[in-house]
């Protein structure tokens, strides 16, 4: 996972901390969107190719969902008790 993190295409997306909750939930739309079309590809591709987007594209809607909750826990941090 470290590696796949530091190649440069990931490295040039910048740090999602820094994005806004819609940003990140505009890209968990689209990733969603993604795993859907990879679902949906399943019996007219490649069966095997098929079945690694669909995990990939499944862990990058699990990734934009984490990010979500990581920056809410953060922004519940900042409430005042």
């Amino acid at each position: 996972m470290r590696a796949k993190l530091s190649r440069p295409r990931n490295t040039a997306k910048g740090d999602w901390r820094h994005d806004h909750l819609w940003t990140l939930a505009t890209r968990l739309d689209e990733e969603r969107h993604e795993l859907n079309t990879a679902i949906d590809s399943l019996s007219h591709v490649d069966q095997r190719q098929a079945i690694e987007d669909i995990t990939n594209e499944a862990a990058d809607v699990a990734n934009f969902a984490m990010m979500i909750a990581d920056k809410a826990r953060s922004l519940r941090k900042r409430l005042k008790p």
